[in-house]
């Protein structure tokens, strides 16, 4: 049921778990912190552009057709909206 509206779930939960990151990065800049922005930012960039395409790649070459139809009608990230 919860995949009928969101590709996978747990991109929502890495992506909470990225505003969590964002928090941080937050408190850095406040506290000049630079050591604390390096990590957080290379783990978005590294879900953002690597991960979820790399995921959506193979399951598109393992499921074929059947994929790109529920690609389709699916969001990637949060439901009815990316």
């Amino acid at each position: 049921m919860i995949f009928k509206d969101q590709r996978n779930p747990s991109y929502w939960h890495k992506s909470v778990f990225t505003l969590c990151i964002l928090v941080i990065v937050s408190i850095a800049i406040l506290l000049m912190f630079i050591d604390m922005l390096i990590i957080p930012l290379i783990m978005t960039v590294n879900f953002g552009f690597n991960i979820i395409p790399w995921l959506d790649k193979y399951l598109e070459k393992k499921y074929g057709e059947e994929f790109r139809d529920y690609r389709k009608k699916t969001k990637k990230l949060i439901p009815l909206i990316y």
